[in-house]
């Protein structure tokens, strides 16, 4: 049975043929694509964590944003 999905775009299907073609040729590079797209993953997860911290202390900060030592700790 072959299943066809029409909702995918063209750049899915590319990415999909690139990671196809480059794990026939030269695996390694696929495997390293791959940790390259999870470390992308956790680092835009981490920053979007920092910016909701920042955030935060920002609305919470009374007085001088200087003074406010876990402010400057995690900008």
């Amino acid at each position: 049975m072959t299943l066809v999905n029409f909702i995918v775009k063209e750049k899915g299907l590319e990415e999909q043929l690139t990671s196809e073609v480059i794990r026939k040729m030269e695996n390694n590079l696929e495997k390293t694509r791959i940790e390259l797209i999870q470390k992308r993953g956790s680092n835009e997860t981490k920053l979007k964590m920092l910016d909701d911290e920042i955030l935060r202390l920002l609305q919470e900060t009374k007085g001088s944003l200087v003074d406010d030592e876990s402010l400057i700790k995690t900008l």
